[in-house]
């Protein structure tokens, strides 16, 4: 029995690493998607997406507070915001 949790959480260390190294990409992936207007959010279902990011981020605390791509993630974010109020 112990051989099989420690077993997943060598799974889930190493699902979190791959997250952690693509961080950047995620980023950059955000922030492209992030100027459309609510509707065409929604309807290509970017907002599925963020979601699902928004998710990995929470996985990743602490340490991806640190990483050199956080800030451009988490404005992104307040991009989205910004747009959806807006309309």
């Amino acid at each position: 029995m112990k051989y099989v949790d420690s077993r997943n959480a060598l799974f889930l260390l190493n699902f979190l690493i791959i997250c952690y190294r693509h961080a950047s990409m995620m980023s950059s992936v955000l922030s492209g998607r992030s100027m459309f207007t609510y509707g065409e959010f929604v309807h290509q279902n970017y907002l599925l997406l963020h979601t699902n990011i928004l998710g990995l981020i929470e996985l990743l605390q602490p340490h991806i507070f640190i990483h050199k791509d956080f800030p451009t993630l988490i404005e992104s974010y307040f991009t989205v915001i910004k747009v959806s109020i807006k309309q």
